[in-house]
């Protein structure tokens, strides 16, 4: 177990560092060095629960046992929540990444007018928002004591992460329809509303057929002129490009889908209902179940799990998948190969963190009791400060 975490966390270097470096490269050049980084994240996760899924193999020099003001418990109690917290972070925020990324690129190749307005991708991420804000006091004043009404006890940590697992795998499942779905509905252009297939076959004026070239830009092809007398067509958020023409400015950019953008707030508000349950649950791990001489330490290892590694790992499949999956035009790609990938990523580790924390031997801290039933959706315990919850949010 020692080689395994001597293996896992050295492997973090060149994880990070991999996955920055790619992130730069085009090409197959970009694709070998996305797959080691990749390779390397995967190895780095499986060697640190094999390692600490049971700390009792690491030991102190008798002639360091209290020099540091640590003793042999406290050191195997630091790192007993590791599993946990990596597995959580890995299987439920590599598909919370997906809302920074392609739920908004989705979002903006949809029908964005409401009314008179036009919203903006961004807007949508307060489907996140407002689902917690709106649930929190549901889970906490009728799902959990439900819950315990009906079996006997509280929900564990273990069910409220795999329930927060399963919430992220609706999420992805919501946008894989709203996607396909999609992609098969008409485009509002200035001939009116298209579909697909007429669309390519159009060579009206305001397509891209006849445009000298200008709708090839990086990441794929636009669509068409963006403005057509005093009627502008295209998404406000998506990729466009303007261009001099005969001393006048010209737009090309992504016309949109017929089907409405609101849907989105459907996958993001289940997203947030995720993070109600898998959020406060890892700083549990990360604050009550360490000693108090080393939360801040294990605290900022957990935020490096929750906001740097699955990221990194997601921008792996950004770059081997970024032409195929998220060409400017949605239309030319298949966006949902995300959703799948994250998907997968949920059906493979999700086994492996409820074995992970059926076996481990968690021990409180000296000083601590077991507060598992007293942990809320909005808080981790009335003991942690509030600055280390709004560090996390």
């Amino acid at each position: 177990r020692g080689k395994f975490a001597l293996l896992g966390w050295l492997l973090m270097i060149p994880f990070f560092a991999l996955s920055f470096v790619q992130a730069f490269m085009t090409g197959t050049a970009g694709i070998y060095v996305g797959v080691v980084s990749c390779s390397c994240g995967v190895i780095m996760i499986l060697s640190l629960t094999v390692a600490h899924v049971d700390n009792s193999w690491l030991h102190l020099p008798q002639d360091l046992v209290g020099e540091a003001g640590m003793s042999e418990d406290d050191v195997q109690m630091t790192f007993q929540g590791i599993p946990m917290m990596l597995l959580a972070n890995a299987v439920f925020n590599f598909a919370y990444s997906m809302m920074l990324g392609p739920f908004l690129v989705q979002s903006c190749q949809m029908d964005l007018n409401v009314g008179s307005l036009s919203l903006g991708g961004a807007v949508f991420n307060l489907g996140d928002c407002l689902a917690i804000i709106i649930c929190i006091p549901i889970f906490e004043k009728f799902v959990f004591p439900g819950i315990k009404r009906c079996l006997g006890y509280d929900a564990t940590n273990t069910q409220k992460l795999m329930a927060g697992f399963g919430f992220a795998a609706l999420a992805m499942a919501t946008a894989t329809l709203l996607e396909v779905v999609r992609r098969t509905r008409d485009i509002r252009t200035p001939d009116g509303y298209l579909s697909p297939a007429d669309f390519r076959a159009s060579s009206a004026a305001w397509s891209c057929v006849g445009a000298a070239g200008r709708c090839s830009v990086d990441g794929g092809t636009l669509m068409g002129l963006c403005k057509v007398g005093q009627e502008t067509y295209c998404s406000p958020c998506a990729r466009s490009q303007e261009y001099k023409v005969g001393g006048q400015t010209v737009s090309y950019g992504i016309y949109e889908s017929d089907m409405s953008a609101l849907l989105m707030f459907i996958p993001f508000a289940f997203i947030g209902i995720g993070e109600i349950l898998v959020n406060p649950t890892t700083y549990y791990y990360a604050y009550t179940v360490t000693p108090a001489k080393t939360r801040s330490v294990v605290q900022a290892i957990n935020m490096i799990f929750q906001g740097a590694m699955p990221p990194a790992m997601v921008s792996v499949f950004v770059t081997v998948l970024n032409k195929s999956a998220s060409p400017n035009n949605l239309n030319n790609g298949h966006l949902e190969y995300f959703y799948y990938i994250s998907m997968l990523v949920i059906a493979i580790f999700a086994p492996i963190f409820f074995w992970a924390a059926s076996t481990a031997n968690i021990r409180m801290p000296e000083g601590e009791e077991e507060a598992e039933g007293d942990l809320r959706s909005s808080m981790v315990l009335a003991k942690v400060p509030s600055a280390v919850l709004l560090e996390g949010e």
